[in-house]
């Protein structure tokens, strides 16, 4: 069985008492380091789930 590993670097940092800021990796650039066309799927869908995590935190 053949697997597919991304990693979607995710950092959160606290400001002050009553800020914190949550960043993520884009997945698409580590599309830069393959062209295996499974990678591109497991990206495309990590950035929706990723994007989707940060508008309802911005919210």
């Amino acid at each position: 069985m053949e697997r597919t590993t991304t990693w979607c670097n995710v950092v959160v940092r606290a400001v002050d008492d009553d800020t914190t800021i949550v960043e993520a990796f884009d997945p698409d650039v580590m599309l830069g380091l393959s062209d295996a066309e499974a990678l591109r799927l497991v990206a495309d869908d990590a950035k929706q789930r990723l994007g989707a995590v940060l508008a309802a935190l911005a919210a």
